[in-house]
């Protein structure tokens, strides 16, 4: 833990210890791992690929506690995690979204708390970045139309097995 009036940072002996523990030799590592999935030969698999990640990053920002749970672990004060618990004790069902919608309602908060904006806006983002290997923008509405159904299918099969 910092000490008051000093900023919150990470040792470098904790960060390594956390990445070798998760299997990871380096940052590098990280990124070579993820982007592994992403280059195929074919358009079809690549946007495919891009799908799931989209979707993937969708689900653990809007449906889970990962932010508020890595914040806390990683001591990042400004995503509100002790705020949030207390929030919890009083409202058991809140969601972090819309915990950082309902007391935080600026306009970054409000795209990133909304599924649609945040899908859109991150396949902006990788359509900037992989256009090449997406099959160029011709491809956007498809990729993002297909996120969305993806998460809503992926939120409907979950609701069912938790019923």
């Amino acid at each position: 833990m910092g000490q008051l009036g000093k900023p919150y940072s990470i040792s470098s002996d904790r960060l390594k210890d956390t990445l070798s523990f998760f299997g990871f030799k380096s940052y590098k590592h990280i990124f070579q791992i993820l982007s592994r999935g992403i280059y195929y030969n074919n358009e079809d698999m690549n946007n495919l690929a891009f799908i799931f990640w989209v979707t993937l990053v969708l689900y653990v920002l809007l449906e889970t506690d990962a932010i508020p749970k890595w914040g806390k672990f990683l001591e990042f004060k400004f995503l509100k995690y002790e705020e949030y618990e207390e929030k919890r004790k009083v409202f058991e069902d809140m969601k972090y979204k819309t915990f950082l919608s309902t007391f935080y309602p600026n306009f970054f908060v409000q795209l990133v708390s909304c599924q649609e904006c945040l899908c859109v806006w991150l396949n902006i983002i990788g359509f900037s970045l992989f256009s090449n290997f997406l099959g160029g923008w011709p491809w956007f509405a498809l990729t993002t139309l297909g996120s969305l159904i993806a998460i809503a299918g992926l939120n409907y099969i979950l609701k069912k097995l938790y019923e």
